[in-house]
């Protein structure tokens, strides 16, 4: 008598469980159901749950993948589970999570969808010829981050049923045999592009499976939308005369490419590239063009031949596949460039002591010279980068009368050989009747000494903000030049400490200064005695 009134109690109990009416923990009810939903409810007495964890899978399906699940709140204790097969019966299991989303208790139940019959709709395949095999989907993304707005490639598996199938994904159409398709990730809302620190939802990509005997099965993924990297800065850039090299600050997070390469050695390895979207275009009129930019970090700068004068735009990339979605990203301000050519429009005048030198100027190009020579020297007077068209003037003061010299304008190609410079020849005027040549040696001459240095200082005969000097010191004895030191810009006082010889204490020496900016060129000299080792320790 008493084994059967246990063996009954444990069928009711059993009875119960399947049933959804009990559990170990606490009844899980069920309040309505369709062909394609049940709505489920559940009491809860025990520890206190921060969250619930409700999942459901089609009974008698073991895969641990089966399930599907949500999330509930604390206060949340009833959902409604659609998309169900008709007639199926499916094990629903409710679990309690703590602060640290870590089940412990669960409530479990089983319940069954209403008839397709009932519904007024077909059978599905399944109840009419069994699960021989069960159809499975799985889906892959060939990224976790997906900027807003890009693209990311979904890979998809599937296994059992019976082909062939048919594959959708977000709805569209897809070839089951290809390797995978491309889905956008969504792009930020209004409120999400304007809030810097707003989060970021996940994006969630569906996809369906369908096989020959008409059996579904569903997959999902998520993918977390980001914003755009920021926009390369630091640019700069190097004129050759064929083409022009660009360059910037690389960008941190950018993603790389695996090409192929070789070491040193011959041994092939794989190369991490870093990769850039660059976006260029002769003039604003022109629509832009497009070019994936490869480059180690810090090297194999953007290069682009072209005449003229050109604009460019960088935007950094996540992932490569970024480039089939420019208009997601964020991109620089236009960089403008070109190429180093020959000086064009070069016109040479003179009066009795001046020659003037102008030229068409080439924007963003490197810094140049002009050169003027005769017979009786050589002048050079520098320029800086040139920043924007116009003409570039250069003029030469205080030059004898009556002489011919040969004028060259000459663009910077950093060594690289190619046509970067004009000559003309010019000759200046006759000296006016009145005309008294210029003083040209170096004024004032003075020099100091310390017992292992000299100081040297002087005035210019006429004023000039681009003089140049050249300094030198020589053993008064042996008249061997211990060091020499060039001045630029007008530049009027030197230290010299000596070079490869150094300056002995107590030793005599001459100090000459030669006026480089000069045609004919001035030269002073002065005599000074560098004091002895002990005078100069004293204070």
């Amino acid at each position: 008598m008493r084994i059967r009134l246990a063996v009954a109690l444990l069928a009711l109990t059993a009875a119960l469980l399947w049933a959804g009416l009990a559990s170990a923990d606490g009844p899980l009810t069920l309040e309505g159901r369709t062909a394609s939903s049940l709505t489920v409810s559940w009491s809860w007495g025990g520890q206190p749950a921060s969250a619930w964890d409700l999942a459901w899978r089609a009974r008698g399906d073991d895969d641990a993948t089966a399930w599907r699940s949500v999330r509930k709140g604390a206060a949340q204790r009833r959902h409604t589970i659609e998309g169900l097969e008709a007639g199926v019966r499916y094990i629903v299991r409710v679990r309690a999570l703590d602060s640290n989303d870590r089940p412990f208790a669960s409530l479990q139940g089983a319940f069954a969808t209403s008839s397709a019959a009932a519904a007024g709709q077909s059978l599905d395949p399944r109840l009419r010829r069994g699960l021989a095999e069960r159809l499975m989907l799985e889906l892959e993304s060939s990224r976790e981050l997906c900027t807003a707005g890009t693209l990311t490639e979904v890979s998809w598996q599937i296994s059992g049923g019976k082909s062939p199938y048919a594959l959708q994904i977000e709805g569209v159409p897809v070839d089951v045999n290809a390797d995978n398709a491309r889905i956008n990730c969504g792009a930020l809302s209004e409120a999400e592009a304007a809030d810097e620190d707003a989060a970021l939802a996940a994006k969630r990509v569906t996809a369906t499976v369908t096989d020959s005997r008409g059996v579904r099965r569903e997959a999902a993924l998520d993918v977390v939308r980001v914003r755009a990297l920021p926009a390369p800065t630091g640019f700069s850039h190097w004129s050759y005369p064929h083409f022009a090299v660009v360059t910037w600050r690389d960008v941190s997070g950018v993603g790389t490419f695996s090409v192929p390469g070789s070491a040193p050695d011959g041994r092939a390895i794989q190369l991490q590239l870093d990769a850039y979207l660059v976006r260029y275009r002769p003039d604003v009129s022109t629509p832009w063009m497009y070019a994936l930019d490869k480059r180690q970090q810090g090297e194999s700068p953007w290069a682009r031949v072209g005449d003229g004068l050109h604009m460019l735009s960088v935007a950094a990339l996540r992932d490569p596949i970024e480039q089939f979605t420019p208009d997601a990203l964020t991109w620089s301000p236009s960089y403008y460039y070109g190429r180093v050519q020959a000086p064009v429009n070069v016109a040479v005048t003179a009066t009795h002591d001046t020659v003037t030198v102008t030229w068409d100027r080439q924007p963003r190009t490197n810094p140049g010279w002009v050169f003027l020579s005769s017979s009786g020297g050589l002048l050079i007077r520098s320029f800086g980068p040139t920043q924007e068209a116009g003409q570039g003037t250069v003029i030469f003061r205080n030059l004898p009368p009556g002489t011919a010299f040969e004028a060259t304008v000459r663009l910077d190609t950093n060594g690289w050989p190619g046509p970067n410079e004009t000559t003309a020849l010019v000759r200046t005027d006759p000296a006016p009747v009145d005309f008294e040549p210029p003083e040209r040696d170096p004024q004032n001459l003075r020099a100091t000494a310390t017992n292992d240095s000299i100081t040297v200082t002087w005035t210019l005969p006429y004023p000039d903000p681009h003089a140049r000097h050249r300094v030198a010191v020589f053993d008064a004895q042996t008249g061997h030049q211990v060091v020499s030191r060039w001045t630029h810009d007008g530049e009027t006082s030197v230290t010299l400490t000596g070079g490869i010889f150094p300056i002995w204490p107590s030793t005599r020496y001459r100090v000459a200064v030669y006026l480089l900016s000069s045609i004919p060129r001035g030269q002073s000299e002065v005599y000074i005695t560098t004091l002895p080792v002990r005078a100069a320790r004293e204070p």
